[in-house]
Formats: structure tokens, C-alpha cells, sequence
């Protein structure tokens, strides 16, 4: 090797650690603010969960283009969570639990059972931090198309209720009919396919 070459893979060595070194930094500060959020579940209620949720609703697609206080008169209920590997969230057909959730780290599986099957699931798909789900019961006023499980054993959502609300508007009641369609369809292909 010559001295370019060797300078080269030194500034390439040097630059995967420094990258690597960042990425467990990051990690480290992030989960160390998760378990301060956690922490402070347990020590308060769900005034807290919801400064919790208002802190990181810029980071949530699901609430662009509102202000924290439109959040604030769209939501109630808010709690954070956490779920251990195998921890069922929520179950297919159920109609208890109407809370949609916001994953702030961790994995769940998403399953469905075989058609004419009681007992015999199928994994539909894995969802990764950050990630919302749940929000189709809420839109359709169906049971639960899906079985949510945690895969991590330190799982952690911000589970809440929309309000309900009155769709007085053509453009509300429009977009309320957009999204029962689109989840009809959803649901649709998941019982064709699975």
C-alpha cells in the first residue's frame, strides 16, 4: 500500500468510528429521556402524559398542521405505556379499547387470524419506533382489525382518545368518508391475504 492509500483508509476508519460513536451517543441521550418519561408516568398523571405527548407532537405526522392547543381539544385520555416482548397491546375483534397509539420506541407485530380460524395467526407486518397505530377503530367504529404484540421487552407508547366529534362540515364529513373507504380497503386486502 502506498501512503495515499493508507491515508485514505485512515480517514475512512476514522470517520466510521466517529459516525458510530454519534449514532450510540444519540442512542444513549434518547433513551435516557425515554426512561425520564417513563419515570415521570409513574410519578404523575395523565396531565403529564399529555405535556409528554403536546413536547413531541412535532415529530407525529398524524397531528402536522395543528397547534398544540388544536391537539389539546382533540385528544383525552393520554397515558404512556411501556409493554414487555410478547405483551398483547390490543387484540383482533376486540371493542374495549378505542385508544390510538404512538410507538416512541420499541417493535410490535401486527397479526391476523386465518380465515375461519380461532387460533391460528399470521404475522401481517412489524412496525418500528416511531410509528402510530390503532387509529382504524376509531375512524370506522369497527372492532379491531389486527393484534397488536409487542417484540421488544421495553416497548413504549402514548396511548389516547380523539374526542369525538361533530362532522358539521361537508369538507369533515368528506374526509371522515375518505378515511372509512381507504380502511374498508385496507382491511379488505389483509382478509384476502391472510
Amino acid at each position: 500500500m502506498d501512503s495515499t492509500q493508507i491515508s485514505l483508509k485512515n480517514c475512512i476508519d476514522f470517520f466510521s468510528t466517529f459516525f458510530s460513536l454519534s449514532l450510540l451517543i444519540n442512542l444513549m441521550v434518547s433513551n435516557f429521556f425515554l426512561d425520564k418519561m417513563v419515570l415521570m408516568n409513574e410519578e404523575h398523571e395523565s396531565h403529564d402524559a399529555l405535556s409528554a405527548l403536546l413536547n413531541i407532537s412535532d415529530k407525529i405526522k398524524f397531528f402536522n398542521n395543528l397547534s398544540k392547543e388544536d391537539i389539546t381539544t382533540l385528544i383525552s385520555d393520554v397515558k404512556i405505556t411501556s409493554f414487555k416482548y410478547g405483551d398483547v397491546i390490543f387484540n383482533e375483534k376486540s371493542v374495549e379499547n378505542d385508544h390510538l397509539f404512538y410507538m416512541i420506541r420499541g417493535k410490535v407485530a401486527i397479526s391476523k387470524y386465518l380465515h375461519g380460524s380461532s387460533s391460528i395467526k399470521t404475522m401481517v407486518t412489524v412496525i418500528d419506533e416511531p410509528s402510530l397505530f390503532g387509529e382504524m377503530m376509531r375512524f370506522t367504529g369497527k372492532p379491531r382489525s389486527a393484534t397488536v404484540e409487542s417484540l421488544d421487552n421495553k416497548t413504549l407508547v402514548i396511548e389516547f382518545k380523539l374526542k369525538d366529534f361533530n362532522e358539521t362540515t361537508p369538507l369533515a364529513r368528506f374526509y371522515k368518508n375518505v378515511i372509512c373507504e381507504l380502511s374498508e380497503k385496507l382491511n379488505h386486502m389483509n382478509d384476502q391475504y391472510c
